[in-house]
């Protein structure tokens, strides 16, 4: 099993990709970190092998698309299928303009999300403890998806909520293409089409990421 790297070498790969924690992100990111340790031996936000890892991947790989988003201020990003807050949460603990909205629909893992907002103090970020297609309020700037389903199945329950020109962020491993070409047909439907598409090596975990961004 793979050991936690320090809080330390955190940072500094960060900053290998040009992203800079400042102090107050640094104790929000910290906080969050123990609230994760504290809170995963109680329900089920994430497998124990990633216990380990909580650093050096999930943080990590949430932060990666930071510098693609919009540069505008006040934007309403929302995170599909938020599970323990990854990767909204460190998203807007490095971009704080952002307006959050987290959907969670599993309540154990939505009470866990209302707590780590209130504890680390994160402002105009909501949890929903529904799933996305029942929403009926305001429509979204910015999706976030990670590693929840196929772009194909993901698409329809999305694409209703998101404002015109607005993108979504996919997370995505080796069958990206492959997902992309079973969903040809669902993007054309809603009138969405393939915008960049980036590459992240993650060498210290042999681990490659695709973004790809989606607009409408």
């Amino acid at each position: 099993m793979a050991k936690e790297i320090p809080f330390e070498r955190f940072r500094r790969l960060a900053e290998k990709l040009g992203l800079k924690i400042d102090e107050s992100a640094q104790e929000k990111f910290k906080t969050y970190h123990s609230l994760l340790l504290e809170w995963g031996g109680k329900i089920n936000l994430y497998s124990q092998n990633d216990r380990q890892r909580l650093l050096s991947y999930h943080f990590l790989d949430s932060i990666l698309p930071l510098k693609l988003l919009p540069e505008e201020k006040g934007l309403l990003l929302a995170d599909i299928g938020s599970g323990a807050g990854f990767p909204a949460i460190p998203i807007k603990i490095m971009r704080p303009d952002l307006k959050l909205l987290l959907f969670e629909a599993r309540k154990k893992k939505a009470l866990f999300l209302f707590y780590v907002i209130k504890t680390i103090n994160l402002s105009d970020t909501t949890v929903i403890d529904r799933r996305v297609e029942d929403w009926e309020g305001e429509k979204f700037d910015i999706a976030t998806i990670r590693l929840l389903g196929d772009i194909k199945d993901t698409i329809p329950l999305i694409a209703p909520h998101l404002k015109e020109k607005a993108q979504i962020f996919f997370y995505k491993g080796s069958q990206w293409e492959k997902e992309l070409k079973e969903g040809e047909r669902v993007l054309k439907k809603f009138n969405l089409s393939l915008l960049e598409t980036h590459t992240f090596h993650l060498s210290h975990l042999k681990l490659t990421r695709r973004i790809l961004i989606l607009q409408k």
